[in-house]
Order: C-alpha cells, then sequence, then structure tokens
C-alpha cells in the first residue's frame, strides 16, 4: 500500500460549535442535509448526518476564508459542509474522495484511518486528507466535524 502524508494540525482553529449552533444554522436557511452513513430504519438517530454548502452562513466566513488561504493555493472551487452525530462509534462507509479534504474537529472526538494511518481528531483540530486517499471517519463521542473540500474547476461539484 502506498504511504499517506496526512497532515494533522493541533488547534488550527477556534470555532466555537455545538448541537444548538447547528440547530440555528440549519433554521437559518434552507440547506440540502444528507444521511451519509449506515442507518437502521428504527435507529436513524445512530447515523451521520451531512448539512451540505454551510460555507453561504456567516459564523463560517472566516474559517472558509482560512480553509482557502492554507489549502487551496490554486484557487480551485471549494465548499464546506457539517457532519454530526449524536452517539459513539457511528461511523462512515470506507471510501475514496476524487478531490482533497480538510476535516475540522468542531465538538467532541472522531477517529480517523486513512490508508496506513490512524488519529484522532478533536475540538480545534485540523486533517488534511490527500485526493483519493482511502479513508473512514468514526465518532468516539457525540461529534460535529466540518469538511472542507477542493475540486478541480474542470469537474462538476457533486459534493
Amino acid at each position: 500500500m502506498k504511504e499517506t502524508n496526512i497532515e494533522i494540525k493541533k488547534q488550527y482553529h477556534q470555532l466555537n460549535i455545538d448541537f444548538n449552533t447547528v440547530a440555528e444554522i440549519i433554521s437559518s436557511d434552507s440547506y440540502e442535509s444528507i444521511l451519509s452513513s449506515y442507518w437502521l430504519h428504527s435507529h436513524i438517530l445512530n447515523s451521520i448526518f451531512q448539512i451540505k454548502n454551510v460555507e453561504k452562513n456567516n459564523l463560517f466566513k472566516d474559517i472558509f476564508m482560512k480553509l482557502n488561504s492554507d489549502f487551496n493555493p490554486k484557487k480551485l472551487n471549494s465548499d464546506l459542509s457539517l457532519f454530526l452525530n449524536f452517539y459513539p462509534g457511528a461511523s462512515s462507509h470506507v471510501h475514496q474522495d476524487e478531490y482533497s479534504v480538510v476535516v475540522l474537529g468542531l465538538y467532541g472526538k472522531t477517529f480517523y484511518k486513512v490508508n496506513d494511518k490512524e488519529v484522532t481528531l478533536e475540538k480545534g483540530d485540523c486533517l488534511s486528507i490527500p485526493k483519493e486517499a482511502t479513508h473512514q471517519a468514526i465518532s468516539l463521542s457525540p461529534r460535529i466535524i466540518a469538511s472542507f473540500g477542493v475540486y478541480d474547476n474542470t469537474k462538476e461539484i457533486n459534493g
């Protein structure tokens, strides 16, 4: 397996986000939301929820500009989504993205496996995941993360 060069920055940001803040965000505008994990019909709150394009919210304006400055030097298309879950153990699918991703810990703890590396992301931390790296997130507690995607301008953005 190819060696994975991932970067984690401790205390990258100071955003204070909790589940009450998320409720205010989703009630303030019409955001697209997705169930983004395995889920059982009778246990839907064990799922991971995605709220797309939160970069449009004033709360994320400064961090979105900082992420673009630090991780998007070519000024490609980019966006910011929130992922949240209420229960420890909620897990994303093992997957690869066709774009680079930077994940910010906003609340709680999340374990990430990126190819052959394992890291724990906490509030304030930033994890850079290279394009096409195989990765999975597993919550260690109720958690909220922000996911910053940088896309090739020649490709359609699918989120």
